[in-house]
Parts: C-alpha cells; structure tokens; sequence
C-alpha cells in the first residue's frame, strides 16, 4: 500500500521488522537485535544491522549455508515492517560491508547497506561537461551510475548553461551535490532513484508531520543560532568581457535591529561570468542559511511515511519551540521496542564541501599539461584557445582556456598563438578548474626545438610552424630576418655587415670597406626627379655597349 495513504494515528511500534537477504528470510540462526534505517539530504540512503549468532543454534562461529542467504558484502536487502496485512519496504539495496565478532557472549554481524546510488560514491575522475544546465549535468551522471533522477517539482528553471564544467577529480556523488547545492536543491536516494528537490518554504498538508507534547514525543531538541543565520551573503565576481567586478547580493538580508547578531560574508567567484548564475549561487546561499536558522532533532512513534522536505509541526510545548520546520533527515529505528523514528530538521549552516571535509583546489595540482584543440570558436567570444588537458581519461570535452602574452591591449599587443597540437602548461584562476590559463608552450622528445639549448644561452630564435625565422646572437651581435625560400636580412657586428639577400640570388651588402650591389640579372636604379651619383673616382665598365641617352649629353 502507498505510504501516503497511511493514517497518523497508527502505531507503528506493532510492527515487526523482516530482513530478506537475496530475496531470503534472514537465516533462523541470527537474531536481529537492531536496524537503523537512515535517509537524508546529501546522504546516500543506509541501513545498519546488528545480528546475533545463539551458540545453541550456531554449532560453530559461522554455520556454512548454501542458496546465498548469508548476510555478507555484496548480497542483495530488503528490510520491511509488516503488521498483519500490512508490508511496507523502508529499504532496498545491497550490502556493502560486514564485520563479525565472536566471544564467549556469542557471535555477532554487523552490516552496513546502501542503496544502488553508493556506485555514485565509488567513481572519482575529470570530467569536463560542456553546453549543459546543471540539471542536465546531474541527470548525465545519474543515468551513469545506473540509477534514475527524479525531480520533484517545483524545481529552479536551472537556466544557466555553462560553457564548460569541470568534475575536478570529485565522486560523481559529492559533484552532484555540490551542483545541487549551488542551485538550491539537494539530492536524496530511494531504491533506485536519486530525488532532486528544492525545499519549499510553503507547506504542503499532505507532507506534514506532528510532534505533539504528551501524544507521540520521546525526545525533543530545538536550536537556534543567530551567528550562523544573521549573515548578508555577497558574491563577487570579474568579468573578463567588461573588465569589471560585479557582485551580487541578497534581495532580501535579514532584518535587523541594534541587539541582532549581524555580519556579512564574501565569496570571490573565478568563474561566474554570467549575472544569472551569480544570483543563483546568492540565492542558493541564502536558502541554505534560512533551512540553518533551527536546527534540532524529534524522537517520535514511528512515521514510515516520513521523507526529507516534509514539514514537521511541533506543537504543545511552548513559544520556543513550537513551529513548522523543513525535514532533512529520517532515521527509523528498530530495537526491543519495536519501531520508533528520529526526525531531523533544519541543516549545517557550512556548505557541502566543508561539511564533507572536501580536499581544497589549493590542495590539488594547479599547472597541468595540455594540448591544443582549437584556436577560433569561442562560444563566449573571451579570445581563449581550446585544449584538452593530458591525463583526464575521462575528460570527453576539451577546455577553452584564457592564453597569457606579454603585451596585450585595445587593438595592439603581440599575437603569438600556439598552434594546433602543440603541448602548453594549464593554470587555473582562482583554483577554479572552470577558468584555465595557458602559461605557455612546451617542447618535448616528441615536439623538439629547432635550436640546441645550450649553457652560454646566446641564440634566441622564432621560428614559425612555416620556417619563418627571426633570430637573435648575443654573442655575435646578430639579428637575422629570413624566409624558408632564402630571404634573408643579416645585422651582424661581428662580421661588420649589413645584409640584403633574395631567394634570386640579388644582394646589397654593406661593409666597412664597400657597399655591394650585385643582381644575378638586370638591376635598375630609377629616380622621380633627379639621380646624382658622386664620387672621387667613378668608374664605368662594360664587356658589351656602353650607352649614355640623354636631351643634353654634357662632359665636363
């Protein structure tokens, strides 16, 4: 039957709880002592048991059974609450650790399940997304780890699409959390399906449940801290198209007044290029410190219809406590009692990566090899270069990375691109893996140099991927110019030479004795007006005819 249909006042604590291990009742040897079944934002949905080997029953520490029904990693549970007709599954999934104990007391299991999600958990590499939403990106990763996502609605229109998105060597689980996370959503897990849901400030009376003083409350907790609540959050990005910093604030900070507890938290985004996806993270950020404003914990009677994003409603105590406040996490309990559930509410005021103790980009490496792709193609016309960065296996979309030059302004500078293929070293702005910088090219065995490295360090030399050369000999004085044709213009000190050489074989050498002009054919000299030549002594030879043409031929 449907939890949903389910009436309030049912008391659960008449259930009796039926672990199935693949598809098997739990062997007659073990004796469940306990079952906790835990589902929660950001967690992968868990079961925990505690089984008891009776030496009266067992023989021997572990008695060998056949059909695969004993309770070890690898092997498919259920776990159920049945009453008379009633069967509801609080859990399905697969065994994921076992750790047994024996002494003179007896023998006892542990298990640890999770749900099929947990392969999501397992897979850690770089991967680039490029053109997606966020959603599509999670949904992506999903479908990867062979589950399904389920978007309750309503969801945020996840409008940004990103150029590119890169999984920085994160599990696929703790990436689509923080993707969730940066949209104000948060991810679950139930059976197969991972739960993509935005908890919504308006309360749906379907999905309420009741605290009441005196009727269904073991135990109750109630925290509220201003210091994590009372914080205006700011974004501040550059925009590399604008050359300015924009930033973001809260629509709405928080109210306050001369005893409020006020305070006001910066973060510094490399990457956010676009308005949207800055006041998307803003906003994210504000829900997160709203659903951190209370904190606390319910032990209640059994409600199997209990999920996160349900509303608890805490009633009968008093002004402090009472109210309506967002489930994030349940936990039905099973023990000698029979059943009993543990409702959390309200979240860790820090976000999912300082929560999980995710390892800073700072820790990670920062200049990565890379080869380029691509040089024209831009979707956001920034002027990058495409490359595809050596060692992310994973990595099916190449980066467009911003490319450092030593002299670059409002239509001047130097324009030296690498070329396709060549190997460059990737920085990364603000230890964001989304925002990469080409440092420069590499040579390497497979791309050698076309100058031997050498200690007096004296050639410099520029050689185009067409042989078009400038180069440079401290040692010499040397400037060259040259072509692959044979064009060549020398500056030499050391020879005491300025040079002028053709691929035809024509040169205008000048030394410090002469200036040499030498055509392999004819060569011309032609004057608009006058043309006068002067000299000590000239000299005009001829093997063949001598002409002199003029209106006027004067001698002396």
């Amino acid at each position: 039957m449907p939890l949903t249909a389910l009436l309030t006042d049912v008391n659960f604590t008449q259930y009796a709880c039926t672990v199935l291990v693949n598809g098997q009742p739990l062997p007659e040897v073990f004796q469940l002592i306990s079952v906790q079944v835990r589902q929660a934002y950001q967690h992968i949905t868990s079961a925990q048991l505690l089984l008891k080997q009776s030496l009266d029953l067992g023989g021997t520490p572990l008695p060998v059974l056949s059909g695969g029904t004993l309770p070890l990693s690898g092997q498919p549970l259920t776990i159920q609450a049945k009453h008379d007709a009633d069967t509801l599954i609080l859990f399905e999934g697969t065994i994921v650790r076992h750790k047994f104990k024996h002494s003179a007391g007896g023998s006892r299991l542990q298990l640890t399940a999770k749900t099929k999600a947990v392969n999501l958990s397992l897979t850690s590499n770089t991967e680039v997304f490029a053109g997606q939403t966020d959603k599509e990106v999670i949904e992506t990763i999903v479908r990867g780890g062979g589950c399904r996502l389920s978007p309750t609605a309503p969801l945020p229109p996840f409008m940004v699409k990103h150029t590119q998105l890169v999984k920085n060597g994160l599990s696929n689980w703790d990436f689509i959390n923080l993707r969730a996370e940066a949209n104000g959503c948060f991810l679950y897990t139930e059976g197969e399906a991972v739960v993509l849901e935005k908890p919504r400030e308006q309360v749906d009376p379907l999905k309420v449940l009741t605290a009441r003083y005196g009727d269904n409350v073991f135990e109750l907790e109630v925290e509220q801290d201003e210091r994590k609540y009372r914080l205006e959050d700011e974004l501040i990005s550059f925009n590399p198209a604008t050359f300015e910093t924009e930033t973001a604030d809260e629509t709405e900070p928080p109210t306050t007044d001369a005893t409020t507890v006020k305070g006001k938290q910066s973060i510094v985004d490399y990457r956010t290029f676009h308005q949207a996806e800055a006041r998307d993270r803003v906003a994210a950020a504000t829900q997160l410190k709203t659903l951190s404003k209370h904190n606390g914990l319910a032990h209640i009677r059994a409600q199997f219809e209990a999920k996160p994003g349900y509303t608890l409603a805490v009633e009968g105590f008093n002004e402090i406590a009472d109210g309506r406040y967002v489930i994030t996490s349940v936990m039905h309990d099973y023990g000698d009692g029979g059943f009993s559930t543990f409702v959390q509410f309200g979240l860790n005021h820090e976000g999912y990566a300082t929560r999980f103790g995710l390892a800073p980009a700072a820790a990670r490496p920062l200049v990565l090899n890379a080869l380029v792709t691509a040089l024209e193609g831009d979707p956001d016309n920034l002027y990058r270069v495409q490359v595809k960065i050596a060692g992310w296996a994973h990595a099916q979309e190449p980066l467009w990375a911003r490319l450092l030059t030593p002299y670059a302004g409002d239509g001047y500078g130097l324009v030296l691109l690498p070329e396709i293929g060549d190997e460059v070293l990737v920085a990364f702005t603000g230890t964001d893996y989304d925002v990469p910088l080409v440092l420069g090219s590499s040579f390497s065995p497979k791309l050698p140099p076309h100058t031997p490295f050498t200690d007096d360090n004296y050639p410099k030399v520029l050689v185009t991927k067409k042989g078009m050369k400038w180069a440079w000999n401290d040692e010499k004085g040397e400037h060259e110019i040259s072509t692959p044709a044979g064009n060549k213009i020398l500056l030499s000190e050391d020879q005491h030479t300025v040079s002028v050489a053709d691929e035809n074989g024509n040169k205008v050498e000048l030394t410090r004795s002469a200036i040499t002009v030498t055509g392999s054919k004819d060569v011309t000299i032609k004057a608009a007006t006058n043309l006068k030549l002067e000299g000590a002594m000239i000299d005009v030879n001829a093997s063949g005819n001598l002409t002199l043409k003029g209106a006027m031929v004067l001698i002396n």
